[in-house]
C-alpha cells in the first residue's frame, strides 16, 4: 500500500512542477495537473506521508498524517491569498471551480 502512496505522491508533484517549469511568464497556471486540483505538490507530499506511515508502521502515523494535512493546508490557503492578489477575479474564479487537494476525475464543460 505505502507503495501506491509514493507512486501518486511522486506523480502529482512531478506533474505539477512540469506544468509550472513549462511557464516562462508569470501567468496562472490552470491547465494539466492544475486542470484537475489548486495543489498537485502539496497533495503529492501528503501522499507521500501517507507512504511513510504505511512503511514505518507507526502507532503515530495517522496523527503525523493529520498533522501533515493541516499544514499543508495553512500553506495553500497562505499561497491562495498571494495568489489572489497577484491575479485577482481570475484566481478567485479558477479557486471557485477547481478543488484544493482531492482531484476532480471529470473534465469541466465547456462554457
Amino acid at each position: 500500500m505505502g507503495i501506491i502512496f509514493l507512486l501518486f505522491g511522486i506523480l502529482f508533484i512531478a506533474l505539477g512542477n512540469k506544468d509550472i517549469s513549462e511557464k516562462k511568464d508569470r501567468v496562472l497556471i490552470t491547465t494539466g495537473i492544475y486542470a484537475r486540483t489548486r495543489n498537485p505538490i502539496w497533495l503529492g507530499d501528503i501522499f507521500g506521508s501517507v507512504a511513510i506511515m504505511f512503511f514505518t508502521r507507526s502507532l503515530l502515523g495517522p496523527i503525523g498524517i493529520l498533522l501533515t494535512i493541516i499544514y499543508f493546508y495553512k500553506i495553500a490557503k497562505q499561497e491562495e491569498e498571494n495568489l489572489e492578489r497577484a491575479f485577482g477575479e481570475e484566481y478567485k474564479n479558477y479557486k471557485r471551480e477547481m478543488p484544493m487537494f482531492i482531484p476532480r476525475l471529470k473534465r469541466r464543460r465547456s462554457k
